[in-house]
Parts: structure tokens; sequence; C-alpha cells
């Protein structure tokens, strides 16, 4: 990723971490659905990756539910690795936490060695939206090949609106969470252009869920869905067979 990138940004990190990430309209139920996923997928789950870990949040709850697991979280931003350590303390036996950024294929080797060449399941949360769509076509390959068979990977992910109206109803869902989250501490014409000039927007290379799903399709993937959406925010995946 751009090394300007305002995730490797100290205080846009901590802004993150703290208020907006708090204001994701239904990021509990997408988490929840991550988990009954991976609950459910008829494969022990002994070992997992998290894709642009972040502060490890992710990972935290997946090592919460499944006690026997071993992970890898993968972030390239050092100020998200400093909170995904302190988060990510307590379980420092069964997580390695890695410095390596996903816009290259070259993650691979900072994650899997020795005998650790594939794994059960790979996670991502709101991260490979930011690549171009050719990367994240290629990354959906690489994925696919780290998977052990019956292997499942599962994307909670920013995807792209198909009308510009479905824009306008995700936008204005975040701007009423947010609101909410902040018990209407400021105008709402306030927050709404604060929104849209957030400085990680430009971050953001949308897609549709549609295509990507067919993406996964394409390269092998089977049992590909859209396990939960609403406006511009879904989660989907699938299992390697």
């Amino acid at each position: 990723m751009d090394d300007q990138s305002v995730w490797k940004d100290r205080v846009a990190v901590n802004s993150f971490i703290t208020q907006k990430r708090a204001a994701i309209p239904n990021a509990v139920d997408q988490i929840n659905a991550m988990l009954h996923i991976l609950r459910h997928s008829g494969k022990p789950i002994k070992s997992f990756v998290d894709l642009g870990a972040g502060d490890g949040i992710l990972s935290q709850l997946i090592l919460e539910q499944f006690s026997g697991a071993y992970g890898v979280a993968v972030d390239f931003s050092e100020p998200m690795i400093e909170a995904a350590h302190k988060k990510l303390a307590d379980y420092s036996d069964r997580i390695k936490i890695v410095e390596a950024d996903i816009s290259s294929s070259e993650w691979q080797q900072a994650v899997f060695m020795g005998d650790f060449e594939k794994t059960d399941a790979i996670v991502s949360g709101y991260c490979i939206h930011h690549l171009s769509h050719g990367r994240k076509y290629e990354l959906y390959q690489e994925i696919y090949d780290r998977l052990e068979n019956g292997g499942l990977f599962i994307n909670i992910e920013h995807v792209a609106s198909k009308s510009d109206w479905g824009e306008l109803l995700s936008d204005e869902a975040f701007i009423d969470m947010i609101i909410s989250y902040e018990k209407n501490a400021r105008p709402r014409r306030q927050v709404s252009e604060e929104f849209h000039d957030r400085p990680d927007k430009k971050d953001n290379i949308l897609l549709s869920v549609d295509v990507q799903c067919e993406w996964l399709r394409l390269l092998g993937f089977q049992e590909v869905d859209v396990f939960f959406k609403s406006f511009e925010l879904a989660v989907f995946g699938g299992k390697k067979v």
C-alpha cells in the first residue's frame, strides 16, 4: 500500500480505533456472522490468518471462541501493530503479529514458514478494499492457495453500491450512526461534511460484492455467498473443497 496512507498516521489510527470504528453500522452483526460461519464450518479451526488485522479485534474474538487455535495477525501499519500487541497481549503464546503489506504477494513469506504452509481460515476486516482491483483478484488466488482443504475465507468488507442512490443511503446510514454514537453532540451538517471529507476516503477502491464473489468462484472457491449485507457493508466468502 502507499507509504503515505492515512493508516500509517498515528493520530488517524487512534481516532479510528477509539471513535470511528464504534460508529460503523451493524458492526457487531458482521463480526457475529463471521464467528457463526467459523463455528459451523464443518472443520475444526486450529489455525487462522487475519489479513489487515489492525488492532487485532477479529483475531482477539477468534482466539476467545476457539481455545486451541493459533493465529497470525498481519498489518502494514506500525501504529496498528503496536495497538495489536496491546490488545492481544493475553494471547501472546497463540498469536504471531507480523508487519507485512498485502498489496504485494510477499506477505506470504512473512506468514507461512516452516511447518506452517497452509491454514484453516483466512479472515479480513475492512482492508482489501484499499487494494487495486487487479491486486484484489491476485490476493484472492493467494488466499485460496494458502487454505487447507475445507478451509474458509471470510471477508468483512466495504463494497461498492450499484447506484448513486445506494451510495447515498449507505453514507446516510454511517452519518446516522455517528450522530447516535456522539449523542447528537454536533449538527448533522457538520457531521456530514466531516464524513465526506474524511482523510481515509481517498484510500477506498470499492468494488461490487457480486463481482468479488464471482471472482472467488472462478478461482475455485465453493459455497460462495454473501452472508450479510447492509448497504455498502458485506460479509462474504467461500470454502476451499
